[in-house]
């Protein structure tokens, strides 16, 4: 894969991340159990 590619790559997926991150902070029971540091799904 090239230098160009592979770099878009990584930023689709940190931002697809990013993106995550308020839902998994959202919920109450995963910050009470282990202080945020694990994220549990709502289903």
């Amino acid at each position: 894969m090239e230098p160009k590619a592979l770099t878009t790559l990584i930023q689709s997926l940190i931002a697809a991340v990013e993106k995550q991150i308020p839902e998994y902070l959202a919920i109450e029971a995963a910050r009470k159990l282990n202080d945020g540091d694990r994220g549990l799904m709502n289903d």
